[in-house]
């Protein structure tokens, strides 16, 4: 993420990543137990926690070429001559 993110912005973006994965560790719990009730299978649990990573890392994948820009910005220092 140091490579994207403005150094300026740094904080606010490991903050919202580091919350956002507490936030997952509050609710996967209660939302595993509840799929567990309803089937009566734990199982479903890991399931559905596969199913979310292959959905993100697919996510993932389409972010990569739209950073192009945000790289050669951040390289880019005032003064140097720019590549085109």
């Amino acid at each position: 993420m140091a490579e994207i993110t403005p150094s300026s912005m740094y904080s606010k973006v490991y903050v919202f990543f580091n919350f956002s994965g507490m936030l997952s560790s509050i609710f996967a719990p209660y939302i595993t137990g509840y799929f567990a009730d309803i089937t009566g299978k734990l199982e479903i649990g890991f399931y559905l926690s596969g199913v979310l990573l292959i959905i993100g890392a697919v996510l993932f994948l389409f972010t990569e070429g739209s950073n192009r820009m945000t790289h050669f910005v951040q390289y880019y220092k005032p003064g140097e001559e720019q590549v085109k």
